[in-house]
Parts: structure tokens; C-alpha cells; sequence
């Protein structure tokens, strides 16, 4: 007999440790703070691009919106390029140069027919 009022009191006690510690007084809650993810930049440099088609013989103009600067990757530039559009203003072009390529020195010419 005193062994189940032994075993009941150590199921009371018990009971109400678990009730003190789970539910009356649970543990403070640690907020999980999600890391911002850092956008991967891609160091990039102003060139000259052909902002339209431009046709074989054409007088590129910069008026004309025939050229535009464009931001490349360092990694993918050319191995020559021009930086500025008055490098390229009032050249002629030796072949044809599709919209949003790169125009490089071997494709235009300061004379036409060249």
C-alpha cells in the first residue's frame, strides 16, 4: 500500500513538473532570423554596341542611334572594343553588324568601301 501512494505521489510529481516547465512556464522562443541573400554582382564595364542593324558601307552616326554604350561583364568583354561613341561616330561600317553586338575595330572602317 505505501508503495502505490509512493508511486502515485511520483506521478503527481511528475505531472506537475511537466506542467510547470511545458505549458505554465515554457522556455522563451528563439526567433530564427533567415540570412538576406547577397545578390552575386558581376563587374561589368561601358562599351559600344550597335543599338539597331547596322548595314555594310552605312556611315555609323551617333546622332543617328546607330550606336549606343552598354554595360558588358569583365569576363565576356572582346579582345578590342571601343569606349566611347565618338571613337566610332562618323566611321563606316565593313560589314553588317546585328543590333546589340559589340563593334569592334575590324569592323569598321574611316573611309567608305574599305
Amino acid at each position: 500500500m505505501i508503495v502505490a501512494v509512493l508511486l502515485i505521489i511520483g506521478v503527481v510529481v511528475v505531472g506537475g513538473i511537466y506542467l510547470w516547465t511545458v505549458i505554465i512556464n515554457p522556455p522563451p522562443s528563439v526567433e530564427v532570423v533567415e540570412p538576406t541573400p547577397t545578390p552575386v554582382t558581376v563587374p561589368e564595364k561601358e562599351i559600344v554596341v550597335a543599338a539597331n542593324a547596322i548595314p555594310r558601307g552605312m556611315l555609323i552616326r551617333a546622332e543617328d542611334n546607330a550606336i549606343t554604350l552598354q554595360k558588358w561583364p569583365l569576363d565576356s568583354l572582346p579582345a578590342e572594343y571601343y569606349e566611347t561613341l565618338e571613337e566610332v561616330d562618323r566611321k563606316y561600317a565593313r560589314i553588317d553588324i546585328p543590333r546589340g553586338m559589340p563593334v569592334l575595330p575590324n569592323m569598321i572602317a574611316q573611309v567608305e568601301g574599305m
